[in-house]
Formats: C-alpha cells, structure tokens, sequence
C-alpha cells in the first residue's frame, strides 16, 4: 500500500490516500460495524455512551448464553487460602473476607479478552459477514482469532510491531504467533498513525466485520465477568461477593467496586 494509490471499484476509482480514506472513515465505519457513532456524539467532547451500548441489542442473558456456545466465561473461582488465613488472623474477631480470584486464564484464548471478542464475532456471523478485522497489538488479536475460526469465519489482525529502527518488539510478535495458529492473517506495520488508515483501508478492501475492542459488542461481552460468579466446581452456585478489585486493560492500575 502507497499513500497515492487508487482502487477501482462499482463507483469508479477510489482515492486511497492518507487524506481520503480518513475523511471517508465514518462511511467506513458504518459499513462494517452498522453504528454511526456521529449520532451519540454531544458537543465537541461528550459522547452518549449509554445510547451506544443500547444498540447492541443483546441482554446479559444474550450474552452469557453467546459466550457459553464457544466455552466463554464460567471462569473458576479460586479461594486464596492463605491470603484468606492472614487477613482473618489480622482482623477483629468475627470479621475477615474470603479472598477468591477469578481465572480468567481458562478463557478459550487465554485471557478475559476472549469475553469482549466473543458477542462481536458471533453478530458478525449473525449479519452475514464472510470475516473479521480486529487492530490490536496484545491479547484481544488472539481472542477475535480463537473466536473467529469457531465461528468459521475469516479474520484479518492489525499489528503496531516495529519501532523506528525497525526492530519488533518480542511480546508483540509472540501475539501475532498466537493469532496465526488460530488461522489469521496478520499485518504488521510500525508504530505510528498508519495503523488506523490501514484498518480502514482493510475494511473497506475486504467488506469484514469491525471487530474493534471498543465497539459496543466489545464492551458489552466484558460485562459477564462482573455477573459471572458461577464456580464449575460448585455446579451452578452464584456467590455473592461483596468488593471486587478488577484487573483491567493495561493491568496498571486495579478498579475496585461495591456489588
């Protein structure tokens, strides 16, 4: 690909520069996810966010029962027994949590991303679309691309991989290892702004579904993980926890929250 270059198409040629596939991103975008995100937008800075998520369509039942066709979610629940030990020997009599972790390792692709690529591969099998394309340089790649070939679906993942010297960082080319042998195709380019012109490009070359971490069917897949409190082990048993302390997204800085 080359900043000038034209494609010919129904409508006749097609200006593929940097320019002009930016300024048709929203035209894009609309084709392959089916959200125009230009009209939840309020003002220059606020954004209906509520209303996006309104749009998937799916309700949490929906999509627990989504992700249990591809072996998603019902993550076992481990009792940390020592840590639990600890904090009782250290509270007041009568008090002290049971401390559990959830294993989000036991997903199909190895981490709680496979929740958020999940809901988006099966609506784009569900409106028929032959493939996926996901830009995404970590674990979510690995996730569209386990899920994308249950599914029977082609997937494309975009990479951000080579710094100025040309040298790939090792993490980054591992993810792309992993989303091969789950059957993707995977574009590597160098960090910088061609990794949204390209995606852009891919989606409107090859008509896939936008698998992207932050459309709505992303966001809502990830919502299991707080309702999912159902312990294979205990059958169907949902615990009640009372404070949960969520590793998130770049795993730096825990979020904690009252259920």
């Amino acid at each position: 690909m080359t900043d000038g270059d034209v494609a010919s198409g129904g409508a006749g040629p097609r200006d593929l520069s940097y320019d002009a596939v930016m300024a048709r991103r929203s035209e894009i975008m609309l084709a392959s996810v089916g959200i125009d995100y230009n009209r939840f937008a309020r003002g220059r800075i606020a954004f209906d966010y509520e209303g996006m998520m309104r749009e998937t369509g799916y309700s949490l039942d929906e999509i627990e029962r989504i992700q249990r066709e591809t072996n998603v979610g019902r993550t076992p629940l481990i009792e940390l027994r020592n840590i639990t030990e600890l904090v009782r020997r250290m509270s007041p009599p009568g008090k002290g949590a049971t401390i559990l972790v959830k294993d989000e390792a036991c997903n199909p692709s190895g981490s709680f991303k496979a929740r958020r690529a999940s809901v988006s591969v099966y609506h784009a099998k569900k409106l028929g679309y032959k493939g996926v394309i996901a830009a995404t340089s970590g674990n979510y790649g690995a996730a569209v691309a386990s899920q994308a070939a249950m599914r029977g679906l082609k997937c494309i993942v975009v990479q951000e991989v080579y710094d100025s010297r040309g040298l790939g960082q090792p993490e980054i080319v591992e993810k792309g290892r992993a989303c091969e042998s789950y059957g993707a195709e995977v574009v590597q380019l160098s960090v910088g702004p061609e990794l949204f012109y390209v995606f852009l490009r891919l989606l409107e070359e090859t008509g896939y579904f936008n698998a992207s971490l932050y459309t709505p069917f992303g966001i809502a897949g990830v919502e299991t993980q707080r309702a999912d409190r159902a312990d294979p082990r205990r059958g169907d048993e949902r615990r009640k926890t009372d404070v949960r302390i969520d590793r998130r997204f770049d795993g730096r800085r825990p979020r904690g929250g009252h259920d």
